[in-house]
């Protein structure tokens, strides 16, 4: 699974199908790096705002969001774990309708791996 960011626009998800290299024309000689994505819903903004902005809920959408997008908008790999159901959920037989929600769990990556202030530079070398 896989984060895309778009200029402008809110970050989504999406599973990766595959990845392939396409040209505009068959005589043209630049190569496009595209990837075959099913994009999952935009996420849950009511959870979203009631998690105090930390939890992202979305749909997985299969074949029926299928998308072509270049490679560059893939900004980082995320996992995409089942959302469990809630005690109130199960008690009114909504497994069905609740089945396909997936959170968003990112670990934070090269993004954040340097924030700053004071680098402890080792001075010691190997004998």
């Amino acid at each position: 699974m896989v984060k895309i960011s778009s200029l402008g626009a809110k970050d989504r998800f999406a599973e990766v199908y595959f990845y392939f290299q396409i040209r505009a024309t068959p005589s043209a000689a630049e190569v496009h790096n595209v990837a075959m994505v099913s994009l999952f819903s935009d996420y849950d903004e009511a959870l979203f705002k009631e998690s105090y902005n930390t939890l992202l809920v979305c749909r997985y959408q299969g074949d029926s969001a299928l998308q072509v997008i270049d490679a560059q908008q893939i900004a980082a790999v995320v996992a995409m774990m089942p959302l469990p159901l809630t005690t109130e959920e199960l008690s009114q037989g909504q497994e069905a309708d609740f089945a396909c929600r997936f959170y968003v769990a990112e670990k934070p990556g090269l993004d954040v791996a340097y924030m700053g202030g004071m680098e402890d530079v080792d001075n010691e070398t190997e004998m």
